[in-house]
């Protein structure tokens, strides 16, 4: 994976000539899993759809690219990498490309996927238990300011 190294990138802005901020690569991010450590899991561990009670988390392995797909980056959000502390040249990496397009999930991340269930209102209706539209989560991310994203 990538070295454990922090890079300082020039970034220019309409609101700002030139500012210097020390970024880090996804290893040295400071990962965590507040989520799945605080919060009741569920304790069956096959996949499949279900109905999940008592817990609000269930846990996930993301479903890995087939070996001959190459994903690639569209895009990314300069700002969403700032408030993780994640220097931008990563975001154009082979890495971050393999990691959030599914090809490779890095053990030396120590992530804890998981999915949330919910419930809620459609159409006027109870409607139950809904599950996690956003797929997954890979992990939560506390950047220098203290906050968790």
């Amino acid at each position: 994976f990538l070295p454990a190294t922090t890079t300082t990138t020039t970034t220019t802005s309409s609101s700002s000539s030139s500012s210097s901020t020390a970024g880090r690569t996804l290893p040295t991010l400071n990962w965590d899993k507040s989520f799945v450590k605080e919060l009741p899991g569920d304790e069956e561990t096959s996949s499949g759809t279900r109905q999940v009670h008592g817990a609000f988390w269930s846990r996930v392995e993301p479903t890995p690219a087939t070996s001959s797909s190459r994903p690639y980056l569209i895009s990314h959000s300069r700002e969403a990498a700032a408030l993780l502390d994640l220097d931008e040249g990563e975001c154009h990496s082979q890495d971050f490309v393999n990691l959030f397009g599914g090809k490779e999930i890095a053990s030396s991340l120590d992530l804890a996927p998981f999915a949330q269930n919910y419930g809620g209102h459609q159409f006027g209706h109870w409607a139950g238990q809904l599950g996690d539209g956003r797929a997954m989560t890979l992990g939560e991310v506390v950047n220098s300011a203290g906050e968790r994203w």
